[in-house]
């Protein structure tokens, strides 16, 4: 059923970063299953998928789902980091106080898998573009379309740009599965504070390539990889200003129809929603400040968002409950910084460890 080869005719390659099994537990299962399935249902005959899998088992855990889709060419690699021996911080698990044995990795488990999909494109000829979509990404065949077009538009010296589409939708409901709609609200507003943001989208003045989901170029693959700092934690920041140095064309589309683009996620309550804010505030912590507010999330609000507080009484209710869980885990890492001088939050198998204004991250497994 599987092809080892990527045919040459590949419109988009899209790399699925699966660093886990197929979740077990049953509404998270559900989330995971049709975020994926709707990906895999956009894409056409002569895209194929990637999975860059941390074990075998993991992929077979995907084929209760890939079986309905045999017309895609599906293709299993198993990439990992790799560990690092620097006797310059072999001693942080002991300075933090952490228990157990922990073995430093060379980078995050998302940049081996990003630089892996980067070599692969390499190979591929043009036209065509890698996609790399975050497990919560749900997209359609229009969006697809779309972004190939905007990437098409945005030309520089004949090379298509890099392109990311952006949604204030960034927790939604699933079909039968029961999501609180106020815990929906909360990560919508959240993440949502700027009324001005899709203006600033639509001008060029914002970020242009996101981690939630990017399309690039197989012709600017080689020159990207080559480029990029694999030791600092935010990717996607990375990768953007990668493009902007080489020169190459990045432009942001921002989709306000749920039909055609939108984030799901197995967040369910409110402690669930504090893991989600939790790393995002860590991220902040690269850049040179001792206050939260360097978070876009927790960035003091416009006249048009306090208006809004107002006159929304649904909105005023998300938005006390975002700031609330924002405050709760700033507290919670000040503690640590004033403590240890760093903080760090685990993701997957992995603890990221990060220190105010330093963009590289230490990633540490713990081994036993």
């Amino acid at each position: 059923m599987f092809s080892d080869n990527i045919p040459n005719n590949t419109r988009l390659l899209v790399a699925e970063f699966i660093y886990r099994e197929r979740p077990t537990e049953p509404r998270a299962r559900s989330v995971f299953d049709y975020a994926l399935t709707q990906r895999l249902a956009a894409l056409r005959t002569e895209d194929a998928v990637l999975y860059l899998v941390n074990s075998p088992a993991t992929f077979d855990s995907l084929h209760p789902i890939l079986n309905h889709f045999p017309r895609l060419t599906h293709i299993p690699i198993l990439c990992n980091p790799r560990p690092l021996t620097d006797p310059a911080t072999r001693d942080t698990p002991r300075l933090l106080d952490w228990p157990g044995v922990w073995q430093r990795m060379q980078t995050s488990d998302r940049w081996a898998r990003i630089m892996e999909a980067l070599r692969i494109a390499i190979t591929l000829p043009s036209p065509g573009w890698l996609v790399m979509p975050a497990h919560d990404a749900v997209y359609s065949p229009d969006l697809l379309s779309r972004l190939i077009r905007h990437s098409e538009t945005h030309t520089r010296n004949g090379i298509p740009a890099a392109v990311s589409p952006l949604t204030p939708h960034v927790h939604g409901t699933v079909p039968g599965v029961d999501i609180a709609q106020p815990v929906i609200d909360l990560l919508n507003v959240t993440f949502n504070r700027d009324p001005a943001f899709a203006w600033k989208v639509r001008f060029g003045r914002v970020q242009a390539f996101w981690g939630k989901m990017g399309m690039l170029p197989f012709s600017i693959c080689g020159k990207l990889r080559d480029a990029v700092d694999t030791s600092i934690w935010e990717d996607d920041l990375e990768i953007d200003s990668a493009l902007h140095r080489l020169g190459y064309p990045a432009r942001a589309l921002w989709v306000a129809d749920p039909t055609q683009y939108r984030q799901v996620l197995p967040v369910f309550d409110a402690d669930d929603a504090r893991r989600v804010i939790d790393r995002a505030l860590h991220y902040s912590l690269s850049i040179s400040s001792r206050t939260y507010s360097a978070s876009a999330i927790a960035a003091p609000v416009s006249r048009l968002t306090r208006l809004r507080v107002q006159i929304d009484p649904g909105f005023e209710r998300a938005s006390s409950a975002a700031d609330h869980l924002v405050t709760s885990c700033w507290q919670a890492i000040q503690v640590r910084l004033d403590h240890y001088r760093a903080s760090w939050v685990d993701w997957g198998a992995y603890r990221y460890v990060v220190r105010i204004g330093e963009p590289g991250v230490e990633v540490w497994q713990r081994v036993r």
